[in-house]
């Protein structure tokens, strides 16, 4: 047993040796070299380079990351997914090549804000309404330069047992235009430690406990020997003359029917 603790701390403190590592290395060679990028290519040059980076960050978590469900569309598109934990971000982006939005206070962390800046993360401002068009303005720029932009509009991470209501906000920039489309995805934890997971297991992904902290959580996460997430992705939600409500709707719909089909398998295995 004591052995078993030994090699447990020691695996956590190397992962987070090397993920640190990686984050840092990652920011630095990209604030270096997406100066000789032209302007006009610096945003896809930006996701692009996060994506390469995630996946990195995504090998030394020792998670296999499955991509399942619909065809994805040609032209960029605001990615709506459901949120669980920290590594919801690095899933998906290491995947997606994607500009993220997050809280703005992120932005006045130092060395996050630093990386948070570096990668042209969307700040949210959850208390500062009149910010919300610099939002739609963040986002619709993203989409015109042909990168994808991330949102969580549960606006909060869960336990995933549940979806929670969306926010319509982080739809504002494509309701009702012409060319812009919504992507429901559905993120999945479908083994741990190779192993199916349990509620248990399936809980050291979420963040949803409002006793723990976010480095509590983090920690858990630097603890799974593997784990496999799938991404599943569903039917692309059209703008064309639906409300930003409508479209939070429909991708609520679609992500909750995936959910949903989680739970119940769970619930077999206890």
């Amino acid at each position: 047993m004591l052995l078993q603790k030994i090699f447990l701390f020691a695996r956590r403190c190397w992962r987070l040796i090397l993920i640190v590592v990686t984050i840092l290395g990652e920011t630095l060679y990209l604030n270096l070299s997406v100066r000789q990028k032209p302007a006009s290519q610096r945003l896809r040059y930006r996701a692009d380079r996060q994506s390469s980076a995630c996946r990195r960050v995504v090998r030394i978590w020792n998670v296999d990351v499955r991509l399942l469900g619909e065809a994805q569309p040609d032209d960029a598109c605001v990615i709506v997914s459901n949120h669980l934990g920290i590594l919801d971000g690095f899933v998906v982006a290491s995947i997606f090549p994607v500009s993220i939005s997050g809280k703005a206070e992120l932005l006045k962390v130092p060395v996050v804000g630093w990386v948070c800046r570096s990668i042209a993360m969307i700040p949210v401002y959850r208390q500062r309404r009149l910010l919300s068009v610099d939002f739609a303005d963040n986002v619709a720029g993203r989409l015109d330069a042909g990168v994808n932009v991330l949102v969580f509009p549960e606006g909060t991470t869960v336990a995933g047992t549940e979806i929670m209501p969306f926010k319509t906000g982080g739809f504002a920039a494509i309701e009702n235009a012409t060319d812009r489309i919504a992507l429901p995805i559905t993120l999945m934890t479908t083994e741990v430690n190779e192993e199916p997971p349990d509620n248990r297991t399936h809980s050291w992904f979420t963040w949803s406990d409002p006793q723990q902290s976010l480095f509590s959580h983090f920690w858990n996460l630097l603890g799974v020997r593997s784990a496999r997430l799938d991404i599943v992705v569903g039917r692309a939600v059209h703008a064309v003359g639906l409300t930003r409500k409508q479209l939070a709707d429909k991708c609520f719909a679609e992500i909750s029917a995936v959910s949903k089909s989680q739970v119940l398998a769970a619930d077999t295995r206890e």
